[in-house]
């Protein structure tokens, strides 16, 4: 694959191309333990409660196209984990 990897924040605009790799990854990996795809409405959810939180969401873009992503999320939702976090990164 040729061209200039950038990395940068996720926006909005990239949610279809974000839904696309994370349903891939359902369909063909163990890496995320869920049986169906999400829609986007669900992504849409999940950039929402990253962005209010302050968790960046980031894209791994490609000759103008996103060819992974990464975030961070919680770790658990127990008290003594509040500074610890979770983070994925899919690529296409």
């Amino acid at each position: 694959m040729s061209g200039t990897l950038t990395i940068r924040p996720a926006t909005e605009a990239d949610l279809p191309a974000i839904l696309a790799i994370y349903n891939e990854v359902i369909a063909n990996t163990t890496a995320v333990y869920s049986y169906t795809p999400h829609t986007l409405e669900m992504r849409r959810q999940w950039f929402s409660e990253r962005s209010a939180t302050g968790r960046p969401v980031i894209i791994a873009e490609r000759n103008a196209e996103v060819v992974g992503f990464g975030s961070f999320g919680p770790f658990r939702d127990w008290p003594a984990y509040k500074y610890t976090a979770e983070h994925s990164l899919h690529v296409r």
